[in-house]
């Protein structure tokens, strides 16, 4: 399922875009600057980087 968002201003466009890893209801939220003509069904959805925590892991282990 893909929804269209459409920003309208370019401070919030880059604070959507660069800011952190958005979800909703624990679902992880994909942003991608469209290109004139460019075919929002056709934008590949492959992989986005963020942050893990892990507590209490042992020396060496990764």
């Amino acid at each position: 399922m893909r929804y269209l968002f459409k920003i309208f201003h370019e401070l919030d466009i880059e604070r959507v875009i660069m800011g952190a890893s958005w979800t909703f209801n624990n679902h992880l939220l994909f942003f991608h600057r469209l290109k004139e003509e460019e075919d929002p069904m056709e934008v590949p959805i492959v992989s986005s980087p963020f942050w893990i925590q892990v507590h209490d892991l042992p020396p060496r282990f990764f």
